[in-house]
């Protein structure tokens, strides 16, 4: 069931929900309320929960408790502040092979034979 926040409110969309079919294809159901106007519908949409956290992660295991945070869609949902998150990875796809040579310090070079 997709969020709230990303129904429709033009339309008087109340639900979005992903049907899998057996073919591996996803269909989109949508739920939908008739009105006849194309106005803003306070009655369906209340306040809805905020893709914005109410406790930062040290807030929450220091014990703290707070009401989560909630968004009109009046004027449609808005993303909220980009964060940046970086991952660093090895290349899990790449041979053994490869990923030994890559760990094994490089082995040096043989002395040139001196002729006689």
């Amino acid at each position: 069931m997709m969020p709230k926040r990303g129904c429709d409110v033009a339309t008087c969309e109340i639900a979005k929900f992903y049907r899998l079919n057996n073919s591996g294809l996803c269909q989109v159901v949508s739920m939908t309320v008739p009105r006849k106007s194309e106005l803003f519908q306070e009655d369906l949409y209340p306040d809805t929960l905020s893709d914005e956290a109410s406790l930062t992660a040290d807030e929450w295991l220091a014990g703290e408790d707070a009401e989560p945070c909630t968004m009109s869609l009046k004027g449609g949902y808005v993303a909220g502040r980009a964060t940046t998150l970086t991952v660093t990875k090895r290349n899990a796809l790449a041979t053994p092979r490869e990923r030994d040579a890559d760990e094994r310090e490089p082995t040096p070079a043989p002395a040139p034979a001196t002729p006689p």
